[in-house]
C-alpha cells in the first residue's frame, strides 16, 4: 500500500493513469486525456475510486473544474435503467460494476462532504482523506463506541446470527445521501430532451446533503441465488436510519431493511429500502470499495423504490465506525426480555 501511496505522490502519475476515464473528455489537469477503449476507460476510474475521494480538481485558474461534470451525470436520469438494476452497474444487464459512474458519485460525495465540512466550520467532518485508505479486504477494524449520553445507553448485545455473518454487517455506520431540488431535477432532465447519446451540460446548481447514522443487524441469513457468486451466502439486516442534523424532516428517519450479496463478478453488492410509516419508499444500490469488510464503505445511488423514471434519484454512500450498536434503556429491556 505505501508503494502505491508514494508512486501517486507525482502529478504526472495521477494525470495519466487516475484521469483517463471519459469524465475527462472535458475537464481535469491539463495532461488529462480519455483512454481509447472502454476497457481502458473503466481501469482508470477503478483505479480512482481506490485511490479516494481526495480532490484533483485543476490548479490553474483557466481549467474546467471536474465535479460540475460528475453531478451532470449523476442526476441524469437516463443513467438509471432497469438493465444496470439502477445502480452502480453496467447497463448490460451482467451485474458487473461500472467504474465510471462509481467515479462520477465518488468526486460528487467527496466535494458535497468538503463543502459541507466547510460550511459547518469542520463540525461535520467525516472521512480521513488519504490515498487508498482501507480499499483492502478485511481492512475494517472496530473501534469502542462513544455515546454522547453513556448513562442513558447501553451496548446491544450481539445475536449469534452475526458471528455467521462474513460480510461484518451488524454495527453503526455513518452515511451520507445527496440530492438536487425536484424542480432543479426535473428542468435538468427534462424542460430540454436530448439524443440518447448526448451528454448533459455541467451543472453547479447546489444539492442538499444529509448525513446520517445507520444502526443496523443481520436478520437472516440464506443461500447464495441463481444471479449471486455460489460461495457466498446472501445476508439480510434490519435497522434504523436517524439524520444527524436534519431531525425535523419528515424524510431523515426511518427504519431500515436490505441485503449484502456476492455478485459472480466478486463485488460486494449492498441493496437497502428506506422504510416508512410500514411502506418501502426508497431503494439504494451499491458497491463495497475495495471488497469484502473493507473500511472504505459502500458507493451507490439511491432512487424511488418503484423505479419512476422521473426520479427523484442520486448519489449516496456509507461507511462502518463500529461494530458496537448503542441502544436506549428501554429497547435494551425489550431485546433482553426476547433473547431471555
Amino acid at each position: 500500500m505505501n508503494f502505491l501511496v508514494n508512486l501517486f505522490q507525482a502529478q504526472e502519475n495521477i494525470d495519466t493513469f487516475l484521469c483517463s476515464s471519459s469524465l475527462f473528455k472535458h475537464a481535469g489537469p491539463a495532461r488529462a486525456r480519455p483512454a481509447t477503449t472502454e476497457t481502458e476507460r473503466q481501469l482508470s476510474a477503478k483505479l480512482h475510486v481506490l485511490y479516494g475521494p481526495l480532490s484533483i480538481e485543476p490548479c490553474a485558474p483557466d481549467a474546467q473544474p471536474i465535479h460540475p461534470y460528475a453531478r451532470s451525470r449523476v442526476y441524469d436520469l437516463r443513467k438509471y435503467q432497469p438493465e444496470n438494476f439502477w445502480g452502480p452497474f453496467l447497463n448490460d444487464g451482467s451485474g458487473n460494476v461500472d467504474w465510471e459512474k462509481l467515479q462520477c458519485i465518488m468526486v460528487l460525495l467527496g466535494h458535497n462532504l468538503r463543502t459541507f465540512a466547510e460550511r459547518t466550520h469542520g463540525h461535520f467532518g467525516t472521512h480521513r482523506e488519504k490515498a487508498f485508505l482501507g480499499t483492502a479486504p478485511n481492512s475494517f477494524t472496530s473501534t469502542p463506541s462513544c455515546p454522547s449520553h453513556a448513562a442513558m445507553m447501553v451496548k446491544e448485545l450481539t445475536p449469534p446470527l452475526a458471528a455467521r455473518d462474513p460480510y461484518g454487517v451488524t454495527g453503526t455506520w455513518r452515511r451520507i445521501v445527496c440530492f438536487l431540488d425536484y424542480t432543479d431535477l426535473y428542468s435538468f432532465n427534462f424542460e430540454h430532451l436530448l439524443p440518447e447519446e448526448q451528454e448533459h451540460e455541467p451543472i453547479d446548481t447546489q444539492e442538499a446533503i444529509r448525513l446520517i447514522t445507520l444502526k443496523i443487524r443481520v436478520s437472516a441469513i440464506e443461500g447464495p441465488g441463481p444471479d449471486d457468486a455460489q460461495d457466498m451466502p446472501v445476508v439480510h439486516f434490519t435497522g434504523t436510519s436517524r439524520s444527524m442534523h436534519t431531525s425535523w424532516d419528515p424524510n431523515a428517519n426511518s427504519k431500515i431493511r436490505g441485503s449484502v450479496r456476492t455478485t459472480p463478478e466478486g463485488a460486494i453488492r449492498w441493496t437497502s429500502f428506506s422504510i416508512y410509516h410500514g411502506e418501502e419508499r426508497w431503494r439504494s444500490e451499491g458497491v463495497q470499495i475495495g471488497g469484502i469488510r473493507s473500511a472504505r464503505g459502500v458507493l451507490g445511488t439511491w432512487f424511488n423504490k418503484d423505479y419512476d423514471r422521473h426520479g427523484p434519484a442520486g448519489p449516496t454512500g456509507f461507511w462502518k465506525l463500529t461494530d458496537d450498536i448503542e441502544v436506549d434503556k428501554v429497547q435494551h429491556s425489550i431485546i433482553s426480555f426476547v433473547q431471555i
